[in-house]
């Protein structure tokens, strides 16, 4: 499940459920009054929630110093990273060599066994 502030506000999803957290950016990658705004639901979901530690987009795939980053990360953090199968580009990322060399660079997991 995506989070928006209506259903945090509303407590409609019981605590404890799993659920997936806004996109997380490092603080170059916003500026200063987004990284706020931005703030609030990610405290309100780890509070609250089951969730991964950080959940990035795959894209820009081109990016492979961020991608290297993000890949770094799940080797101490729990991540999620989101692919749009109707982009062809993400799909052909994802079934190329490269991809397959950071993916087994790290240990891997479903949504379900995720902590409580």
């Amino acid at each position: 499940m995506h989070l928006c502030a209506n259903m945090l506000a509303s407590k409609m999803i019981p605590k404890g459920a799993r659920v997936r957290r806004t996109f997380t950016f490092d603080l170059c990658e916003k500026n200063p009054f987004q990284s706020i705004v931005s703030t609030s639901p990610q405290y309100l979901c780890i509070k609250r929630f089951i969730s991964t530690d950080c959940f990035f987009s795959i894209a820009p795939v081109e990016n492979r110093e961020r991608l290297q980053h993000i890949f770094n990360r799940a080797n101490k953090e729990t991540v999620e990273i989101e692919v749009h199968p109707e982009n062809a580009w993400e799909i052909d990322f994802i079934l190329s060599d490269n991809y397959q060399d950071l993916f087994n660079s790290v240990k891997s997991g479903s949504f379900q066994q995720l902590l409580k």
